[in-house]
């Protein structure tokens, strides 16, 4: 076996034939390559996420909201309360994180039914205004409400507040984006008619995570295989633009932040350009949100509503959502489990800083190109040098690709997985010195086999070593 190994030509094509298996195991799509990707980039937000804005708060409908207003889902009156306060307050734009599919369960009109004939108080309920109508007119009245749908049983389609600007050959490209895990949807669970319709604003907050249950990336565009529709994000970010005047556009073979995408989707809202996967999807920049950033949703209920003369919301975008533990909204992110909401603040306001992450389409050639070429320079150098130069390299190469990886995220939010290919450089030095040390075992073993019999044990020792 040693002869066979030992033989240049068998060595050689012995270290190629590592070298491909080790470049069909990290390319891009296989289930190691995903997981060391993952582990490697979520560990870089880790240790750098995101700076905060101030454009943002968090309306948390939390659990002391619950211990004072009741529970969940509060009556229609008390949301559209909390709506006008907010608005007067000086929310540019105000984001409802969640779905009011069915119609209030304590609306007047639903009460009415439960109580027996000749009850007086039927009379007295069938003078008041439908809990719905009222929310309905609230959402009307602020003019600034986004609406949002998600994944249910309603066949019908959402309303479309604004229209998407698109290419046919684009559109038709991101119609045929299916499957799990895609921006494609059927039957949706969606607000009220009523609601919609006075809303200023309508959108998607459909969230899939990837195959280890972190959420990575979030669709800004979804389509039911016939039409487009905005995300929640996008319909907020038209209305914070120019009060919704602009339309959403989208395009290709852009630039953006000194990198070519030529794959990349961008979409334009105003002055705001997001880059886009090919699959409609954008990587999302993670930051923890600190207390301060979020107000008990009671806070603005009538009854407890004090106005701060300091406009403490002029100028932000509020959404309204919650973090209590029994409405059970929560999602994995590579900061740890959060509150489903924080994802789409956290995707909202880097798309306001411009601080986007982007992989580009030719990352992962770039990858395995550079270790490929790491691998062979050791391959051929095996057979004239130390292996302590062949370490020398390996160590050099790979502490290179990880300053270069840091460096790329840090300054330009891009993404190469150094990793894989350390990983590539690692088991060929490896494999290059061990068949080195055994081509060096069995040239000793020729020479004692030659002259053990003519020189003594000592001298042949020293010749050996």
């Amino acid at each position: 076996m040693s002869r066979v190994l030992t033989n240049p030509v068998v060595r050689l094509l012995f270290l190629l034939g590592i070298l491909g298996l080790l470049i069909l195991s990290v390319w891009e799509g296989t289930a190691l390559k995903e997981r060391i990707s993952n582990v490697v980039f979520d560990t870089y937000i880790t240790l750098k996420p995101r700076d905060p804005s101030d454009k943002l708060v968090f309306v948390d409908i939390d659990d002391l909201s619950l211990s004072k207003a009741g529970q969940w889902p509060w009556p229609r009156t008390y949301i559209a309360q909390v709506v006008r306060n907010i608005k007067e307050e000086g929310a540019a734009v105000i984001v409802f994180d969640g779905v009011l599919a069915e119609p209030d369960r304590t609306s007047p009109e639903n009460i009415i039914p439960l109580l027996e004939e000749g009850n007086p108080a039927r009379e007295a309920l069938s003078s008041r205004e439908s809990h719905d109508a009222v929310l309905a007119r609230a959402i009307g009245d602020v003019g600034n409400f986004v609406a949002g749908f998600s994944y249910g049983s309603n066949p019908n389609p959402p309303q479309i507040k604004s229209g998407i600007r698109v290419k046919s050959d684009i559109k038709n490209f991101l119609l045929g984006q299916t499957g799990t895990g895609s921006i494609h949807f059927g039957t949706t669970a969606q607000f009220l008619p009523e609601l919609q319709k006075n809303a200023a604003g309508n959108g998607s907050f459909m969230a899939s995570a990837e195959q280890d249950a972190v959420i990575r990336r979030t669709g800004l565009v979804f389509h039911d295989g016939k039409a487009l529709y905005p995300s929640l994000i996008l319909e907020t970010l038209r209305l914070y633009e120019e009060g919704g005047k602009e339309l959403v556009q989208i395009s290709d073979k852009e630039k953006y932040n000194n990198f070519k995408i030529d794959e990349a989707i961008v979409v334009e809202v105003g002055k705001y350009k997001i880059p886009l996967d090919a699959a409609g999807k954008m990587l999302v920049y993670y930051r923890e949100f600190s207390g301060a950033e979020s107000i008990s949703a009671y806070e603005f209920l009538d009854q407890h509503y004090m106005r701060d003369d300091n406009k403490r919301l002029e100028g932000k975008i509020v959404f309204i959502a919650s973090s209590a533990e029994g409405l059970n909204d929560l999602r994995a992110t590579p900061l740890g489990m959060q509150p489903g909401v924080k994802v789409h603040m956290n995707a909202l306001e880097q798309i306001l800083q411009g601080k986007f992450l982007i992989r580009p389409f030719v990352a992962n050639m770039l990858e395995v190109g550079a270790a490929i070429a790491v691998c062979l320079l050791i391959i051929v150098l095996s057979f004239f040098v130390n292996p302590l130069w062949l370490a020398a390299i390996a160590v050099v190469s790979s502490f290179g690709a990880f300053w270069a990886s840091w460096y790329l995220f840090t300054e330009k939010g891009g993404l190469l997985d150094p990793v894989a290919p350390a990983i590539m450089v690692v088991f060929v030095f490896i494999a290059s010195s061990i068949l080195s040390f055994l081509k060096t075992e069995f040239e000793r073993k020729q020479v004692r086999a030659a002259f053990g019999l003519y020189i003594s044990p000592d001298f042949m020792k020293e010749l050996t070593k």
